[in-house]
């Protein structure tokens, strides 16, 4: 292989979507043009070169994995939109949990009836 990191590739991916114009719906959702798009994916690439900053001494963040990505995130929870999305999450996990652990006590039942 050519031997580079994954997270250069998914950068390499993310930018080829955004210049085709697939990724056109999400970037509006995100409140994002496709300049600033580029700009962000930039901006994360010069950052994964930079040095880890530390924060405790066993613990550390990079700035274009971490610092950027938290960056933008942050705006686009402010507006509520993020809490309710979490909210409609949690709550589809506790269904899909649910339902499994339904159908395997129900399976259980079924396979160790005396």
């Amino acid at each position: 292989m050519l031997g580079l990191p994954v997270g250069l590739i998914a950068l390499v991916i993310v930018t080829i979507l955004i210049l085709s114009g697939v990724a056109q719906r999400v970037l509006d959702r995100m409140k994002m043009n496709g300049r600033t798009a580029l700009m962000l994916v930039l901006a994360m690439l010069v950052g994964g070169f930079l040095p880890d900053l530390p924060l405790a001494p066993t613990l550390s963040i990079n700035v274009g994995g971490g610092l950027i990505p938290i960056g933008k995130l942050v705006p686009l929870c402010h507006g509520g939109d993020c809490q309710r999305a979490l909210a409609y999450r949690a709550g589809d996990y506790r269904h899909h949990v649910s339902h499994l652990l339904g159908f395997r006590l129900l399976a259980y039942g079924k396979t160790h009836a005396a």
